[in-house]
């Protein structure tokens, strides 16, 4: 037996217990006996009967964490022959990387779940108690995953947006009233606020970065389909750059452009 006064001893033990590799069947704080014993029932969920008088957390969210702790490490591996394998084994049991991505781990399986549990809350029916962001939120996902209205209205919402900005030469359109007042600019500022796009160049709030109480205007260069690099020598990257063009020829027939020399062309000159 060990007989400690306090908290902070209780720990020095453990510190000492754990360095020399063997625990102490029963510690005494307070003149009380507090016998060390660890749990675990078939849903792998860990629990401490006392410990070592210390308050032990066995909260809903504490019992999910220490089951998750649980069902990641390998008990079957002793830590010092393979740590890795101790720590990380029941992970890599129970978990592959999804093909459509390069690596996986706890953080994407969060990620995963809450883009679940965001859907699964946006599809239910909304209230007159739910806040607005919460409703607006709501419409607008259900909107987009309208397929049947989506399909029904086809390339038209699409082609009045570009309309209500100048139009697209691209599409073979000639001779578009846009009145003796246009101004780019106007233009530009429509495509930023309505659409969340940054043509030409990007726009942005942020800190001031020497003085963080103060926000400002950035601009900066827009981001293209293409990475930069790929933009500036397009020969080093055929296979991408040919791809790109394909995408857009494609996009360009879709809103209504002839597939004709004219049109490669004006990609080309892209």
């Amino acid at each position: 037996m060990v007989t400690v006064s306090s908290e902070v001893d209780v720990l020095d033990v453990l510190n000492q217990t754990n360095a020399n590799s063997a625990k102490p069947e029963s510690i005494e704080t307070n003149s009380v006996i507090k016998d060390y014993t660890l749990n675990s029932d078939q849903n792998n969920v860990i629990s401490y009967t006392n410990g070592y008088g210390l308050d032990i957390c066995n909260t809903s969210a504490c019992e999910r964490a220490g089951s998750i702790i649980k069902q990641s490490i390998n008990e079957s591996v002793d830590p010092c022959d393979d740590f890795y394998a101790f720590a990380c084994g029941g992970w890599e049991a129970t978990h592959t990387i999804p093909a459509d991505k390069s690596r996986y781990m706890s953080f994407d399986v969060v990620d995963d779940q809450l883009k679940k549990d965001i859907k699964e809350y946006l599809s239910q029916n909304t209230s007159e108690s739910d806040s607005n962001a919460v409703i607006y939120a709501s419409d607008f996902y259900k909107a987009c995953i309208d397929e049947a209205t989506i399909n029904a209205r086809g390339v038209s919402p699409l082609i009045t947006a570009l309309n209500s900005i100048g139009g697209w030469p691209l599409r073979g359109q000639t001779g578009l009233d846009i009145g003796s007042d246009y101004d780019w600019k106007d233009s530009f500022a429509k495509v930023i606020v309505n659409f969340g796009l940054s043509p030409i160049y990007s726009v942005s709030i942020q800190p001031d970065a020497n003085d963080t109480l103060v926000n400002r205007f950035y601009f900066d260069s827009s981001l293209f389909g293409l990475g930069r690099n790929q933009l500036v020598n397009t020969s080093g990257y055929p296979d991408i750059v040919n791809a790109y063009k394909q995408y857009i020829l494609e996009s360009a027939l879709l809103l209504g452009a002839q597939n004709d020399s004219q049109t490669h062309q004006d990609i080309e000159d892209l």
